[in-house]
């Protein structure tokens, strides 16, 4: 709540529910979810929901291209809970914006997915409430970082938020760094990017300048938190927002 509290003091006289954009701006991780009742009897998966292999983009006669992942990518974005992953924020976000559709990144102010809460797929919680949020799975997560058995086009996601890359927004290091990975891969393609998520942390590691590790650590993380909370004490608490509106269920007939 930090960056919430940081934004309140600045925009004193707006509304909760407008911090929402303003997160998915800039890569902030939030949670979005919505109460949730289990419907019974409970009603028949989509296709997209049920257990399915993990597309091998990777094991055509050309091998690994960037043209193939891209396509593996975009056949997971359409899916309703892909939205979760700008909200995730991170690499995830940087992801879902540069190879999602526009209604990709407009979908994701309705709030959770029917994926969640029609389907029940997602992630719960009991505060205050029972309640749900859009969840992809590992395999639709390796899909979208570009994972194959010699390595990954990117590194996973919980390889992204361990390192010195995760700051809590993405920054311009972060998208220094993106540019030039996406350009190498696309112009050069995946088969010498295919990176172990155990090379990977050294390799953000060393991605960013000495002068800007400090974000991403534990003293330059903790000192911006304390004068933070100093300055505004309702940043070491949390708030939940609560938001009008009506979730429908899905058309039967798509």
């Amino acid at each position: 709540m930090i960056r919430a509290a940081l934004w309140r003091k600045e925009h004193p006289q707006d509304m909760l529910c407008n911090l929402i954009p303003w997160f998915l701006s800039r890569g902030v991780a939030f949670a979005w979810r919505v109460p949730y009742k289990p419907p019974v009897p409970p009603p028949r998966l989509p296709t997209y929901l049920r257990p399915h292999t993990r597309p091998e983009w990777w094991s055509s006669p050309e091998g690994a291209t960037f043209a193939r992942y891209k396509t593996a990518v975009e056949s997971v974005l359409w899916r309703p809970h892909a939205r979760q992953w700008l909200l995730r924020g991170g690499l995830a976000w940087r992801l879902a914006v540069e190879f999602g559709t526009s209604d990709l990144r407009m979908s994701v102010l309705d709030g959770p997915s029917t994926s969640a809460f029609y389907y029940g797929r997602g992630s719960t919680s009991d505060i205050p409430i029972l309640s749900i949020g859009d969840l992809p799975s590992d395999e639709e997560n390796a899909i979208l970082t570009g994972w194959t058995p010699s390595g990954s086009i990117w590194p996973s996601l919980d390889v992204w938020e361990s390192s010195l890359m995760c700051t809590g927004e993405w920054s311009e290091p972060a998208e220094f760094w993106f540019d030039r990975h996406l350009r190498k891969i696309s112009e050069e393609g995946v088969a010498e990017a295919l990176v172990v998520d155990t090379a990977w942390t050294r390799k953000l590691r060393l991605a960013i300048r000495p002068v800007d590790r400090r974000l991403g650590e534990n003293q330059g993380s903790l000192e911006f938190a304390t004068k933070t909370v100093a300055a505004s004490a309702e940043a070491a608490s949390f708030a939940l927002v609560a938001l009008d509106g009506t979730l429908l269920p899905p058309d039967p007939a798509l």
